[in-house]
């Protein structure tokens, strides 16, 4: 009987000695498998973060950009009211002026300066 057993052992040895192979084989195969996946999740998963970080600079340096221009043209707007209202009072002084002189002019009698003082009215 025992030697039954090692003839039938001998004889299947080979037989399970393929089939373990086989198995290591395809459990090896997929655990590479498994790791390449997680490995390639893990890389997607790191430019995601690296282009989320990117895109949220990008959106910061636009709206700091926008809000440089923003402040620039208030200040330019605020700067064109003040030089028109300047415009404004010299030409109000420049014809003030003229019509003193018109007047001055009258007053003393002198029509050819009172006529010239009218004329750049």
């Amino acid at each position: 009987m025992l030697i039954n057993l090692q003839k039938q052992y001998e004889e299947e040895e080979p037989i399970l000695n393929s089939l373990c192979q086989n198995i290591k084989e395809m459990l090896t195969s997929k655990c590479q498998e498994v790791v390449e996946e997680e490995a390639t999740e893990r890389l997607d998963h790191s430019r995601n973060l690296a282009q989320d970080s990117a895109t949220e600079g990008e959106k910061i340096k636009k709206n700091n950009s926008r809000t440089r221009a923003t402040k620039a043209q208030e200040d330019h707007t605020k700067a064109n009211i003040e030089v028109r209202k300047s415009v404004k009072m010299d030409k109000r002084n420049y014809i003030n002026g003229l019509a003193k002189e018109a007047e001055q002019a009258a007053d003393s009698g002198n029509i050819r300066q009172m006529y010239d003082t009218t004329r750049k009215v």
